[in-house]
């Protein structure tokens, strides 16, 4: 017979279970039909049976047996179990759809609509559909694939499943084409949307521009942290991060949204402004070792020079390190925190120590021109050389004319000109008159802003200025920087001007007319010279033809003696052959009257 209590198997005379202790319960066989031959009772129920193997068979899955009664015990756990790949998959289902929807940057539209509470309610679906997953998988290889008989054993072994989800997956492989090929890419591609989610995986970006010089270069790949809604609400960028984001303002000229990358400067409640190449923030001037060169830093169509401005909530201010080659929030304006995807904790940014500049003199140039003119010379004559150009010489005279116009340019607040083809009330040639250098080439490049002699030379490159630099013709140049105020406001003004000379290039037919009117004067002039005295013809006119006839010669000889050399006409000779033009009109007119009488 079996103990009604451990249900192991005891002798049949005995009253107390040699393993238990358990007093044993006799059976009331005045229930047993006496009739039978050969009586067979189940030791636990007392239902009785015609042969032993019947009875042997019952009381292994009879309900009063204990072990049984331990089975019944997980019979709800078996048919959770059981169908827990169901769940399992359908609890993925809704955690990736909670994962896409809060991963993905919305709009301001969409922020609106969406209040704060409701993207907190559908984290809280995606974290429970997340723990369902878990524990209906953990139960699927608890209570379906296990072989032990000892509930406790089962328990302990789902806690261990739960903690170790992944082993167990990779454990049971082999269980089910259903586990290799769907459970296991599911639970990864979860995971990893999870730790994704709450920026613990960073992804690698490439980066392409030269905006964040010279902490990220051009075609470098950085990795970036996921920035979701959640993130968002709990844990907004601080100064020094590094932020990716995009937004209507960041499309190209096709239309195409672009990301952007840069480093936010100020957040929430911050004041900003720029001053003297310098950045303030907070009334203070911004230490920056990332940034590509100290005092560097100017306005913008958003943010203009001396203008403060506060950042509000729920958006950052963001430039590039290198801020003049970097369209950032002085262009485009405040960047929403929901516009950024991904970012750089500015604690994650070691690996760009290194490559941090020593900022400690920043301020040393305050109020002073930006770049050392000698530096400035050596630079742009490199270019030349590289170029196959001879070098400019330095020019005193036309340093004094750059640094008179540059002057004039902040007196009569011509700055906004720039660009414009306005020559402004003090025009370039009346200064380089006026600083008594005279060649037939001048021109004149300008531009505003704090540059040090390398990049200057370089931003001219970069635009129309580079005519200038690289032009042929000039031999002589000087530059002049000169700081001044416009409404109280700091501002440096860069001109450049330039001198030339180039041989003139009289074709053979201009100079053979010039030498058939010298001809020609000179063999009629002695005819009309001839006819002094005659008394049929008029003295008077006779003498103001030839003082015509003589100041024509003069000119047309000085003309024709200039080209013969190869000389350039001077502004004087110039206008000297409109006064050729209209004496020999009169003269003609004059001698056919006297030709008349």
């Amino acid at each position: 017979m079996f103990c009604r209590s451990c249900g192991k198997k005891i002798s049949p005379k005995s009253i107390f279970c040699e393993y238990c202790g358990e007093k044993q319960k006799k059976i009331n066989t005045n229930k047993i039909n006496k009739t039978s031959k050969h009586i067979w009772a189940c030791d636990f129920c007392g239902k009785e049976f015609k042969t032993k193997l019947e009875s042997d068979k019952h009381e292994k899955t009879c309900l009063e047996n204990p072990i049984n009664s331990k089975k019944k015990n997980t019979s709800k756990f078996k048919k959770i179990a059981n169908s827990s790949r169901i769940i399992w998959f359908l609890s993925m289902v809704v955690f990736g759809i909670v994962a896409s929807v809060l991963s993905v940057s919305v709009d301001k539209n969409f922020e609106n609509l969406l209040s704060k509470i409701g993207l907190i309610s559908i984290f809280i679906v995606g974290i429970l559909a997340f723990l369902s997953m878990c524990l209906s998988f953990a139960l699927h290889y608890s209570f379906t694939s296990s072989k032990g008989k000892n509930f406790l054993s089962r328990v302990i072994k789902l806690i261990l499943n739960i903690i170790f989800l992944p082993l167990v997956i990779m454990r049971n492989l082999g269980d089910s084409l259903f586990g290799f090929f769907i459970l296991l890419p599911m639970w990864l591609l979860g995971m990893f949307s999870f730790l994704y989610f709450f920026g613990f995986v960073p992804t690698s970006r490439s980066v392409s521009g030269n905006s964040m010089d010279p902490t990220i270069q051009n075609e470098e790949n950085v990795k970036m942290y996921g920035f979701s809604l959640i993130n968002k609400i709990i844990n907004t960028p601080q100064k020094g991060d590094i932020v990716i984001f995009s937004s209507g303002r960041t499309a190209d000229n096709q239309g195409q949204i672009n990301d952007y990358i840069k480093r936010v400067i100020a957040t929430e409640g911050d004041q900003i402004e720029i001053r003297d190449g310098y950045l303030y923030l907070n009334d203070q001037i911004s230490n920056e070792p990332y940034t590509a060169s100290a005092r560097s830093t100017f306005g913008g169509l958003f943010l203009k020079e001396c203008k403060k401005n506060t950042v509000p909530s729920g958006y950052v201010f963001v430039m590039g390190d290198n801020r003049k080659r970097s369209k950032d929030s002085r262009e485009i304006g405040f960047v929403s925190i929901n516009e950024i995807n991904s970012i750089l904790p500015v604690n994650k940014q070691s690996k760009f120590n290194d490559r941090q500049r020593d900022a400690s003199r920043d301020q040393d140039g305050h109020g002073l021109p930006s770049f050392n003119l000698d530096d400035y010379y050596l630079k742009i004559n490199k270019i030349r050389t590289d170029n196959g150009l001879k070098t400019l010489k330095r020019n005193e005279k036309l340093e004094k004319a750059a640094l008179a116009r540059a002057k004039s340019i902040v007196d009569n607040k011509e700055v906004e000109k720039f660009g414009e083809n306005d020559k402004g009330k003090y025009p370039f040639e009346k200064a380089i008159r006026d600083s008594g250098y005279s060649n037939i080439l001048t021109g004149e490049i300008s531009t505003t802003g704090y540059y040090d002699a390398e990049e200057l030379s370089n931003y001219w490159l970069d635009y129309e200025t580079k005519k200038n630099l690289l032009d042929k013709q000039y031999q002589d140049t000087g530059i002049a920087a000169y700081v001044g105020k416009i409404d109280d406001c700091e501002v440096q003004v860069i001109v450049q001007e330039f001198g030339g000379y180039v041989p003139p290039n009289y074709s053979k037919s201009t100079i053979d007319s010039w030498r058939d009117v010298v001809n020609h004067l000179n063999s009629i002039i002695p005819s009309w010279e001839n006819a002094k005295g005659w008394s049929s013809m008029n003295q008077e006119d006779l003498s103001k033809l030839l003082e015509l006839l003589y100041r024509e010669k003069t000119i047309a000889s000085n003309i024709l003696t200039k080209m013969e050399s190869g000389k350039w006409l001077t502004n004087q000779e110039s206008q000297s052959i409109d006064e050729y033009n209209s004496l020999a009109n009169q003269s003609s007119a004059l001698a056919n009257k006297l030709n008349n009488q």
